[in-house]
């Protein structure tokens, strides 16, 4: 459980739709809040210090990079949900990790070993594999940006991400943290893709063994050592040694890609390999890298259908086998039954139990399942007629949780109160009865005054972009559009133009 405390005096008690619980940290870049939406789900709140947003192109920066933020794929990062601003303070409502972070974790308990280790690589490198997929460098990756959740690693915080496709002189200083940095980056090369693997694999040493490579103790000694020494990676456990050493190339052209440290974490063939290394090295045009590989990466990650293979080839170097009449990671066909593998070891005869206990079948046969008691099906509370927070009570005194709600102007429904619930795997939809009421036009207004303007008509709000020439930077059109009728509680996109 990550720590929650209070607000303090001088916090916002809202962003936006968004209720403030209370603080979960502050960074480099601003305070990290707990916030729950509308319908009740908790998400993350960042709110941005507001010296660095005062003019309208920084502004206009922080869309582009929610914009493309959002283009990440969600799987094994912190899902980025919405933005919008507070005054002159940008926020970002990014998905809620329940866990601590891979710093706290390595400075309570120690380093990773084995599975723990292998998972956090993996589930990281596929992480920053899909980052690049949108054309992203994140720029301060770190343990202190992966979070360790319920269900894998997350990697957070694109606050200093930046396009990898816009001009270096939008952000060409030094940022993030001196262990992290890049040697390229020190001599003042922008930041790129191969930075970021430089920083995997730093963060990967101190998973392994608590302490950076290059040491953490004075800045100038330690960019020295980022320069000119070799890093200390002893205590890494191979074969990720071996990988990590690559990743710390000093020479930012020699180390692999985000999609190549990926596949070789999997086992991956040299083909595959060769493949990945078509993504676009430092110094071209950042591009949009191709999906084939993260795709295949994530089908072995997740499992795949009948035909697929039993299992794939870790990257600790242990061999699984195929399905049946396929070759094997080390170039065998499987044994079959009576014969002798390549190991040695003859397979269970059908119906007998193997050297681990497990009874082998016959292919195709099927396995009746014991019996189990089936679950009793949760009740749906009566809650029509409810206010919001009665039929609230009422839901979770049922050990339910509250769903989506839907405002409805139909003839005869009473406005804040509900029409209809609906249950849905252990949640309940409301649809709550709401007056008809006209969406401002806010065409040509900063996002902070449009929001405003919808807000106060009883709208939500959610922030989202359009390309064009007009309005940048400002609400450029509306979703339902400007002076159409909708329903109070109904939410309108404020799209901001950028070029």
């Amino acid at each position: 459980m990550r720590a929650v405390t209070p607000l303090r005096p001088g916090d916002p008690s809202q962003l936006g739709a968004y209720r403030l619980l209370g603080r979960i940290g502050r960074g480099g870049q601003g305070e990290v809040y707990l916030a729950v939406t509308p319908s009740g789900e908790r998400v993350a709140a960042k709110l941005l210090n507001a010296d660095s947003w005062a003019d309208e192109r920084a502004q206009r920066l922080f869309m582009r990079e929610v914009a493309l933020a959002k283009q990440v794929a969600r799987f094994c990062t912190a899902q980025v949900l919405d933005a919008g601003m507070l005054e002159a303070q940008p926020y970002l409502i990014s998905e809620y990790i329940d866990g601590p972070s891979l710093a706290e974790r390595v400075a309570t308990t120690g380093p990773l070993r084995d599975g723990a280790l292998e998972r956090l690589a993996i589930g990281t490198a596929t992480a920053l594999t899909a980052i690049h997929q949108a054309g992203i460098v994140h720029r301060d990756f770190k343990p202190g940006n992966v979070l360790l959740g319920p269900d894998g690693p997350r990697v957070i915080d694109f606050g200093i991400a930046r396009d990898a496709t816009m001009p270096a002189t939008v952000t060409s200083q030094i940022v993030g943290t001196p262990a992290f940095i890049a040697p390229e980056q020190l001599t003042g090369t922008p930041a790129g893709a191969a930075s970021d693997v430089f920083a995997w694999g730093v963060t990967m040493a101190v998973a392994a063994t608590g302490t950076p490579p290059f040491g953490d103790d004075s800045i100038p000694a330690v960019i020295n050592r980022v320069l000119h020494e070799r890093p200390e990676t002893a205590g890494v456990q191979q074969p990720l040694r071996e990988l990590v050493e690559r990743c710390l190339d000093k020479d930012p052209g020699r180390r692999p890609t985000a999609q190549e440290v990926l596949l070789t974490l999997l086992g991956g063939r040299p083909s595959d390999l060769a493949g990945a290394a078509s993504m676009t090295r430092p110094g071209g045009r950042g591009g949009r890298l191709g999906r084939s590989a993260l795709t295949a990466a994530v089908a072995l990650l997740v499992g795949s259908g009948a035909g697929a293979l039993a299992a794939a080839q870790s990257w600790t170097g242990t061999t699984t086998l195929a399905t049946s009449g396929q070759v094997s990671a080390t170039g065998a066909m499987p044994a079959q039954a009576g014969e002798p593998s390549a190991t040695g070891a003859v397979p269970a005869q059908a119906g007998e139990p193997s050297a681990t206990g497990a009874v082998r079948t016959q292919p195709g046969a099927s396995v009746t399942p014991a019996a189990s008691t089936p679950p009793v099906p949760p009740v749906l509370p009566a809650v029509d007629g409810l206010d919001r927070t009665a039929a609230l009570a009422r839901i979770e005194a049922a050990g339910l949780r509250l769903g989506t709600v839907t405002p409805s102007c139909a003839e005869g429904v009473t406005p804040g109160r509900v029409v209809r619930a609906t249950l849905r795997s252990g949640g309940v939809d409301l649809v709550m009865g709401a007056r008809t009421a006209r969406i401002p036009d806010a065409r040509g207004w900063p996002l902070k005054d449009g929001q405003a303007a919808v807000e106060k008509a009883g709208f939500t709000v959610k922030v989202g972009y359009q390309s064009g020439p007009d309005w940048v930077g400002k609400v450029a059109a509306l979703t339902p559009a400007a002076g159409a009728k909708a329903c109070q509680g109904t939410q309108v996109e404020l799209r901001i133009g950028i070029r």
